[in-house]
């Protein structure tokens, strides 16, 4: 083998690694995705239900009434 062609192998090698690096944290940021969904639906429920009973701090100020 030449030097050309070892440093091809080597080249590829390395553009190997990193596409399997790349496979794994894919992978793994898939799995974030549905825990950060789990997590925005269940604060989706409690605003809701905070909103119902009135505990909500972010309200419409117009709907408020002001002692004049």
């Amino acid at each position: 083998m030449t030097e050309f062609q070892i440093t091809l192998w080597i080249m590829s090698a390395g553009f190997g690694l990193n596409f399997g690096l790349l496979l794994i944290i894919w992978n793994s940021l898939s799995k974030l995705d549905e825990k950060v969904t789990d997590i925005d639906r269940r604060l989706c429920r409690l605003e809701g239900a905070f909103s119902a009973k009135e505990c909500c701090m972010i309200k419409d100020d117009s709907k408020l009434k002001k002692a004049e």
